[in-house]
Formats: C-alpha cells, structure tokens, sequence
C-alpha cells in the first residue's frame, strides 16, 4: 500500500496500492470496495480529498518502476480527477514518465482558501510532480542518504528517461478545481506539499529542504536547506504552524514557515542500524486535535518487513514504538513501510497500514490492529480450477501469500500460509510462497506449483494432504519453469479421483510419484458429458486429447497463431462438450488471437475481430466457456503497466459478438455496482451456477452473475 486519505467527516477513505489500484471506504474504514472507473493506471501514490466537498478527489497514478514497462512512456501515468468520491475518474493530465517504486509522498494537495461557494469545490490544488525519485531503486542506499541522492538520482534519470522528456520538471497546478493543470515552478518537484489552511501559503518539502511560496507557487523561498525533509504536516487547529522531519529530528515553525526550531527529543526514533545506513524516519502526522500527539515511522530499505512505527504524546519529547494486535489478522502481517492519517472528529483515532492492508489505532498510535471487513488485494498470479467433483472445493495459489481453501463455494475461507520457505523440506516457515498453480484433489489434498523464497526460483511441485497445515516438496521441477507462466496450471482426471496433473507431470496416486507426461505441458479442460475425453496441449500448440487418464495423448490440431508470429504458444483453451468445439487464445507476448475449433469438421474460426477494442486496444490471455449454457463464452487479459477497460469480454451467441463486463469504461455494459473483473489472472465458469469467478490480479476474486440469471 502507498497512499491515504481521509475527507474532513472522516467517512470517505481513499486507499492507494503500488499494483492494485485504488480502494475506498464510505464508513470510515469499516468496509472497503475496488476501485476502477475509468481508473488506467496501476499503483497509485497520491490521493487528495477537497477538504470542503468531498465528492471531489484527485490522485496521481502510475505503474511501479519495478514493473519494465515502466521504464518507457506509459500512457496511463499522470492525474486522474473524480467527482463523485472516487467512483469514477477523468484522466486529465498525462506524464507519461511519472512512476514511482514504493513511495509515500504526499505530492497532492487543495488550497482549502481556494473555496468557491457558487461551485461548491476548493479551485486550487497542487502536484509536486517526482522526477528524480520516480526511478530510484528500491534498495538503493544513496535514496535516503542526504547530497549523494541528488547525484545519483540525475545521473540515472539523465539516462532512463530520454524516452519521455515530454513531460514537464516542474510543480504543477489547477485553478479549475482538477480539471485543468499547468506548470508553475521548475524544479520544485519530488516534494510533499501542504497548503496553509487559509492564506494559500504553499510549502514543499524535498531533497532540497523545505521551501514556501506566497505567490500561489510560482516563486519559492528555501528556508531549511541543505539537507533533506522526510515527512511535513500542517493542521487546521494550528494553521500557521508548520512541522517537518529530517534525519535527525522534528522541526515546527509557528509563523507560516518563515522560521523553524528543533523539537527537543530524548530518543527521536534513530535513521541507522549500527551506524549501518538501513532507513530513514519519516511521513511525520501531527494530531489535529492535540498536537503534541504526533506519529512517525521508520522505512528499513533492506530488510523492509521491519518497518516500524512510533508515536509521541509529548510533543516530540519522547518516542515509544507502537504494538500491533495481530489477532485479528487473517495471515501475516508483512511490517513494510506506512503512510498516517488522523481522524478529523475522532480525537485519538488514525489510520495506517498493517503492511498491505489498512490498520488503526484509537490510542494515538500506541496499539494498531485490523479492523475492516474486505480488503482482499493479494497478489494472484497464478492457474486454478475448481474440483472436477465437487465445484464448491476450490484451492488458489497467490505469489505473495500462498493462496487460501474453501470448501463451501466461496461462503468461508482458509488461508494457507503454513509452508516450506527458507527452512528447507518440511519446515515450517510462513514467510511468502511463491504459488503459480494450484488445485484441491479433495477436502484435504492439495497440489501447488510453487516456488520457495524468491519469484524466479525454479517451480516445483508440493503436495499437502492436511488440507494446507503441513507440506511435502516432491522435488519434482516442471519443465517450463518461469518460462511460460499460463502453463503452470494443475487438475484432475474426470474419471479417477486418484490422478491429479501439475505441468508437465502426472500422478496415478494423488501426488506421491510423478511421471513426466512428455506429449503435453498443461491439462486444463475435460468433456464434463464424456469423462473420456481430457484435454492438454504442449508449448508448440499442438491440441491433444487422451481418453485413459492422461497416460497416453492423441494430436488432436495444431493451433493457428496470429499473422506474422513465429514460435507462439496456447496461453489459455476452454472445451464445449455440447458442441463439441475447442476455444483457445494462442500467441506471444507481442500478439494474441481467439480462435475457435469446430472438431466436427476440423473448421478453425478466427474470433479476434468479434472482439470489443479499447482505449488500450485488446488484451487477451484467457477464456472460459460455460458448460450448461456453452453459447455463453468469456474472453479476458491484461496488461502489465495499467488496467484496461475492456478486461473481461462475453458473448451470448458462442464468439460471434462480445460486450465489455468488467467495471467502468466507455464500452463496458456494467454501470453501477462493486468494481470486478480488473486484470485477470484467471478465469473459471462455476459449473453448477454458472458464475464468472475472475482473479483480479492483486485485487481478490470477483464473481460474476451468468447473462441468464436475473
């Protein structure tokens, strides 16, 4: 998570992540829902709610640099403007080059002495737009450590950024309430920005120490120089005071920003590990309603699980670090970095995150827990099917956190976390565990497809007949690796409970001995009305069916590839047994088709064109088909940088023609409702109801109703 916000009633809560987008809140935190609405980008890193009509909001969105698309002009960068409380959104401002990795910077703020009682909103707001920040790396030392962050951060963006130098160095800013935005100081970037609440003095906090306008940010005055401000705050009870951090303590000014002195501290929260540079304190919030109760953290850069948070309600005088209460929680607790926001009519309560979910506290930071119900934003990027016997059994695989079980079609879950992770076979550890394929073979049995410790190790096959509590490492490496990612899925023989697939490799005794099928990469679809028939497919896409419980396999086609492409592959096939036809996606990276195979006649039908195209064009990985009702068919993808409007396609007359179905976008025929089917990772047709079950990439699952079904 990387931004907050809270409006001046302290019911709407704006969410920001680096790769799930948005969430927001209308019962100050209680319950929380995704976000798209015309939302493009992928992380968002500032959020700011118009102190006087909270209907209006404005947030700076971007992909995460770690992301390599980034590097290069992405589209879905810049500004984005909502007028009904973070809904919807207009994007009007493009920087195409704005990312950011895992920063917490206020960069947004509204002039709330900017009201217009006609119109009903704050005119002014500003934008400390990051530029030699936006490419740091995350574990890069000279990015908390004073004069060589300059130094670095130039001689690295001199050179990754060329490719978008049509973006503007500068502090921007809208007199029109967000709609419109413009340039007014060069240079005065990659800062926090506060506004003082009734004189529209502007101050911004950066690498170059605190500064302040009186001319609406055209000219700014350096006042602490020299070094470089972490955090800055500025309430309304106390409006000409001013409070920042740097590396060695608190600062407040009393008269607008002209002055400052240092906070006397006994044991200001200390930047150093054994003189070790391995942090930086800061994201300083001062507590409106008692501003001596102020709340800090401190950032560890490489060991980032240990972030820790402090609080003081002695103004500054003395620092304690504060407690979580994990009892709540629903799996670890990962202790990363956080941003703060106090309540505006709670005097003590504020909130935070509890690493990647929202926490709070009602004793002024001394105790935080998990308090909200949702909040799913795990990072599924991974195959899953449901059970071939019995539907309501369903076992995903996520990256970060290994997946969860229900056994009841969705009405509870169990998170798996208990796993293998840097301990060696059979240990214990619950640290992440990488989980790209996954599937229950029953209530108890599992299967994963997973890697241990870190995301490019090599992927093996794990096995739990506890139902997740304890986990065997087979040893067994299927074969495609992290090669070919929507190959690594598992499931089962539709006649014989007993074998079970992972990749490449197949078990007759539920996952205690493992063949190498050799003839096919993936098993992903059966004819649920001829168990006979199992159906897989090899990385060269060669189609192939077996009718004796995958021990031996029978060409079936070739898959078509797109025009021009050499050495592409199936990303996805669904069956339709009632018609008797094949439905897959094929390609690489650079391009992908949907085709449908008639295997009556051997007839291959292109579908690509039926398809509804974008903003972004189309983006097609997946596809699903219903078994009951197979005219109902539902193509999705997405792209690695930013969200597409057009995520999840259907059709109702078996591939002729398509309509958008994921939230928000022009072309979409979903209008009001929760937010779903956003860059889907997965895409599964419950057999028995009929729902779209749709992975969200780090957004949770969504379901979807059937079209016949009211």
């Amino acid at each position: 998570m990387t931004a907050l916000a809270v409006s001046e009633d302290g019911k709407l809560l704006i969410a920001g992540t680096d790769v799930a987008g948005m969430w927001r809140s209308e019962n100050g935190g209680k319950n929380w829902e995704m976000v798209y609405g015309n939302f493009y980008a992928k992380g968002v890193f500032s959020v700011a709610i118009d102190p006087v009509n909270r209907n209006r909001v404005i947030a700076y969105g971007g992909a995460p640099t770690q992301d390599s698309s980034a590097r290069y002009a992405n589209m879905a960068n810049g500004i984005y403007l909502s007028e009904d409380g973070g809904k919807t959104w207009e994007f009007v401002l493009q920087q195409k080059g704005a990312a950011l990795r895992l920063n917490f910077t206020e960069s947004l703020a509204y002039d709330p002495s900017s009201y217009d009682a006609d119109k009903g909103m704050c005119m002014v707001a500003y934008w400390s737009r990051p530029w030699e920040l936006q490419d740091m790396p995350q574990t890069s030392a000279p990015y908390y450590t004073g004069e060589a962050v300059k130094t670095f951060a130039k001689a690295d963006t001199d050179d990754i950024l060329t490719p978008y130098r049509e973006d503007t160095n500068a502090l921007w800013k809208t007199t029109d309430g967000g709609i419109t935005w413009n340039p007014v100081c060069t240079g005065m970037t990659d800062g926090i920005v506060k506004v003082h609440p009734t004189n529209g003095t502007v101050y911004v906090s950066n690498l170059d120490g605190f500064h302040r306008s009186t001319d609406g940010g055209k000219t700014f005055t350096t006042v602490l120089g020299g070094r470089m401000i972490y955090g800055m705050d500025v309430i309304n009870t106390y409006p000409d005071r001013v409070y920042v951090n740097d590396t060695d303590g608190v600062w407040m000014s009393s008269d607008c920003g002209e002055t400052f002195t240092k906070v006397t501290s006994w044991n200001f929260p200390s930047s150093y590990d054994n003189s070790t540079p391995d942090g930086i304190v800061r994201n300083l919030k001062v507590n409106p309603h008692n501003p001596d109760k102020m709340v800090i953290s401190s950032h560890k850069i490489y060991n980032r699980y240990q972030s820790e948070k402090y609080y003081t309600t002695t103004g500054g005088l003395f620092w304690s670090s504060s407690d979580y209460d994990a009892s709540k929680d629903f799996f670890k607790a990962n202790n990363r970095d956080t941003c703060y926001v106090w309540s505006p009519v709670t005097a003590d309560k504020l909130w935070a995150f509890g690493g990647d979910w929202v926490v709070s506290s009602t004793n002024a930071g001394k105790t935080y827990s998990w308090d909200y119900n949702g909040g799913s934003a795990v990072y599924m990027d991974g195959r899953a099917a449901f059970n071939i016997y019995n539907p309501d059994i369903f076992y995903y695989g996520a990256q970060d956190f290994h997946g969860a079980l229900t056994t009841d079609g969705g009405d509870t879950w169990k998170h798996i976390w208990k796993w293998t992770n840097y301990t060696g076979t059979g240990g214990t550890g619950q640290g992440y565990g990488s989980v790209y394929g996954a599937y229950a073979a029953d209530e108890n049995t599992l299967v994963a497809i997973a890697s241990i410790g870190t995301w490019g190790a090599e992927r093996r096959i794990f096995m739990s007949y506890d139902a997740g509590e304890t986990w065997t490492d087979t040893g067994v490496v299927v074969s495609e690796n992290t090669s070919y990612k929507w190959a690594e899925m598992c499931y089962q023989s539709p006649k014989n409970p007993d074998v079970i697939f992972a990749g490449n490799y197949r078990s007759a005794d539920k996952g205690k001995t493992w063949t190498d099928m050799d003839a096919v990469d993936v098993v992903c679809c059966h004819n649920p009305y001829d168990k006979m028939e199992l159906y897989g497919y090899d990385v060269k896409g060669n189609i192939k069916v077996s009718y004796d419980d995958g021990a031996t396999w029978q060409l079936v086609a070739v898959a078509k590839m797109p025009a021009g492409i050499t050495g592409g592959t199936i990303n996805d096939m669904a069956y339709d047994g009632i018609n008797k036809a094949i439905y897959y996606v094929s390609g690489n990276s650079s391009s992908r088709s949907f085709y449908k195979l008639t295997l009556a006649n051997g007839v291959t039908t292109d579908l690509t064109n039926n398809l509804v195209a974008g903003n972004f064009g189309v983006a097609i990985q997946l596809v699903a088909v219903d078994p009951v009702h197979p005219e109902v068919v539902y193509v999705g993808g997405l792209r690695s940088a930013y969200v597409q409007e057009n995520s999840v396609q259907r059709s109702t007359d078996g591939g002729k023609t398509f309509e958008v179905i994921s939230t928000g976008g022009e072309h979409s025929v979903v209008k009001s409702g929760p937010s779903g089917g956003i860059q889907p990772y997965e895409m599964l047709v419950h057999p028995q109801t009929g729902e779209l079950w749709v992975s969200n990439g780090c957004r949770g699952w969504s379901k979807i109703a059937p079209p016949y079904k009211k």
